[in-house]
């Protein structure tokens, strides 16, 4: 095969125009098996190995469903797709599409080969020779093997053959309907012969359809959900994003968080990905997040549901901050604040929310050489707006009192601005993961009044969307976990809330948008060490990067 050329794979425009590859001299899988795969399609109907690629040159290209019932189909241009049942010679300038005829679509491309890879190429083939020192007995056979195997290929003796190796080695055997399949054929061959002995056979068959038949239906229902006549939405991307229904689910029945979320995906898809995130994992703030997706996930679907776990995981900040434990983020009512640890709650909101925590303020300016007076001035404006005056209020009064006691610290943020966080010294626990998720477990974990069951749509956008009630003035969740209850839909719950609710809705769906759209970010430019930083060590964590260009586009062309 020329060295300077190889196959490539292009997903059609519509699809986001991805390109994989190159390949050369091998076979592409593409199916829902991510071990076996080069190619990986997850929730979108695929067989685990779906379709093979097989790349002897430029003019020896052969497309192999895995199995019959693999849905293949095979665009040439200026001609109407057709589904092709065995092997198929193609050629570059083709392509192909799966599970439907407007499914995933690859366009095949020759084309150059990566510079580096050539360069490794011109000093290997320096070292070995050319021209005569090339041509030997055994490339010679090897070449002639190579053509008489491509020959054979499609022709109908060894296509049956190899379509009967695949059948069994993919699994497909198997499968409910194949069995049905066979089922059908082989009575027919039992008709020929002895009647007694179709009948028990088939009674055998019918245990064995009936005994499989509803994990056939789970198998298949999402492929079902995504026939010829149903156009991919934007729901089914989302779902094949993060594999969760609940969420697909809320965002459908909630025109005005959709929006939100499409507007904030939009943003993010439009921005370069985050270095911490794709290519510098060793960052103090990729440490940080690491810690905490481990903490997240430490906890049992008891404690916390896997939904609002996904969502708990990226409610942080996509912008690195290296060792800062602070940060500026605006309040209700569109006044900066500053939020601490990795969650970046604000001082009212952790009170309310139940955690142990120090009072803090921001200061536009150097505060290092301020005197403690004036820092504690600026810590009991904090205490005021979040508790109520020390003269009014107990607990007010006595955070006031304690600050005479407690050295005052600060922490510079901007160099340009001087803006600066000041807070009082002692244990927060905004900053420690395990104490603060032990905490959250009693405000968002299963059970709790004022939520949604787990298994309502609703549940996992208002357990996220609480953590931002507690912000607002009064939300005070130590007193009475129904202090806001939930119901119909998230916006429509917020409404209650007026500008208050407005401001929820709005982290709410920043907050869903990262939780889809920079796992994407990892998985279609991320390094191995950032996949398996957010996708764990076995990446199972890690999105369908299929499901992620399809909701790139329809983010982008909004439906």
């Amino acid at each position: 095969m020329d060295h300077i050329k190889a196959i490539y794979l292009r997903l059609s425009p519509e699809f986001g125009e991805h390109r994989f590859g190159p390949y050369e001299n091998l076979e592409v899988r593409i199916g829902s098996d991510q071990q076996n795969c080069a190619i990986c399609i997850e929730n979108f109907g695929a067989l685990p190995i779906h379709a093979k690629l097989l790349i002897q040159g430029e003019k020896d290209l052969i497309l192999v469903p895995s199995e019959r019932s693999a849905e293949v189909f095979l665009w040439r241009k200026n001609h109407a797709p057709e589904q092709i049942f065995g092997a198929t010679a193609v050629i570059p300038g083709d392509a192909f599409s799966i599970i439907m005829a407007n499914g995933p679509k690859f366009i095949i491309e020759w084309d150059e080969l990566p510079e580096e890879i050539k360069e490794q190429r011109e000093k290997a083939a320096s070292r070995g020779g050319v021209g005569r020192n090339r041509l030997s007995k055994d490339s010679m056979k090897g070449e002639a093997k190579r053509q008489a195997f491509t020959q054979l290929l499609v022709m109908g003796p060894m296509q049956l053959l190899q379509r009967a190796v695949i059948f069994v080695k993919s699994g497909a055997i198997y499968q409910p309907r194949n069995i049905i399949a066979g089922a059908v054929l082989l009575s027919g061959w039992i008709l020929g012969g002895s009647m007694s002995c179709r009948s028990s056979k088939l009674k055998k068959q019918t245990t064995v359809v009936k005994s499989e038949l509803s994990d056939c239906q789970n198998n298949l229902s999402f492929q079902e959900s995504l026939s010829s006549n149903k156009k991919i939405t934007l729901y089914d991307a989302i779902n094949g994003v993060t594999k969760s229904d609940q969420l697909a689910q809320l965002l459908k029945k909630d025109t005005k968080l959709r929006s939100l979320v499409k507007e904030k995906s939009l943003a993010l898809i439009n921005k370069d990905a985050p270095e911490w995130l794709v290519e510098k994992t060793n960052d103090p703030y990729a440490l940080k997040v690491k810690r905490w997706i481990a903490a997240v996930r430490s906890l049992d679907d008891t404690e916390i549901d896997s939904e609002t776990k996904n969502l708990l995981i990226w409610n942080i900040s996509e912008k690195g901050k290296s060792n800062r434990s602070f940060t500026l983020v605006d309040n209700p009512m569109g006044e900066y604040q500053c939020g601490r640890g990795i969650m970046e709650l604000s001082f009212r909101q952790s009170i309310h929310l139940g955690l142990e925590t120090q009072v803090d303020a921001p200061y536009k300016g150097n505060a290092t050489n301020l005197s403690k007076e004036a820092k504690i001035s600026q810590l009991r404006t904090t205490i005021t707006k979040a508790l109520g005056s020390a003269e009014e209020f107990a607990e007010s009064q006595a955070l006031v009192e304690a600050l005479e006691n407690q050295e005052m610290e600060t922490e510079q943020l901007y160099n340009r601005s001087l803006q600066s966080c000041i807070y009082a010294s002692g244990e927060d626990e905004r900053e420690e993961n395990i104490a603060m998720l032990r905490q959250l477990k009693k405000m968002i974990g299963p059970g709790i009044k004022g939520l949604p069951k787990e298994d309502n749509f609703l549940s996992p956008g208002a357990r996220l969307a609480k953590l931002y009630v507690a912000d607002i003035d009064g939300m005070d969740f130590r007193e009475r976990q129904d202090q806001f209850k939930f119901s119909g839909t998230l916006s429509a719950a917020m409404d209650d809330l007026n500008q208050e609710g407005k401001w929820v809705l709005e982290k709410t769906a920043k907050t869903i948008a990262r939780s889809i759209v920079l796992p994407c970010k990892v998985v279609l430019e991320g390094s191995e060490e950032a996949k398996i930083l957010i996708g764990g060590d076995e990446q199972t964590f890690l999105p369908d990067p299929i499901s992620c260009l399809i909701f790139d586009w329809k983010v982008r062309n909004s439906e």
